[in-house]
């Protein structure tokens, strides 16, 4: 049998989203408590975050640095004197 997709409310998702920023609990534990999934709810709380910052701003986006995973440092952090002697 195909499961139906659900489909949450706007009020349902901001208060999904306050909950993740008030920070009442981990993603984990709000994820079990709202019946949704961890990524669906960073995901709402991505979207209000960045929501407030458009509407209480004056128009112009807050852009956050970028984070690198630790491989890709390593690997951007080499000079160009040690690539060379790499033969992969």
């Amino acid at each position: 049998m195909v499961r139906k997709r659900r489909a949450f409310t706007g009020p349902f998702r901001a208060k999904v989203a306050l909950a993740a920023i008030r920070g009442e609990g981990t993603l984990a534990e709000l994820a079990s408590r709202f019946d949704v999934h961890a990524k669906q709810v960073a995901a709402w709380e991505k979207q209000a975050i960045e929501g407030m910052a458009e509407s209480l701003g004056d128009g112009l986006r807050i852009d956050r640095p970028r984070r690198m995973s630790s491989t890709r440092r390593n690997f951007s952090s080499r000079s160009a004197s040690s690539n060379s002697s790499w033969t992969g």
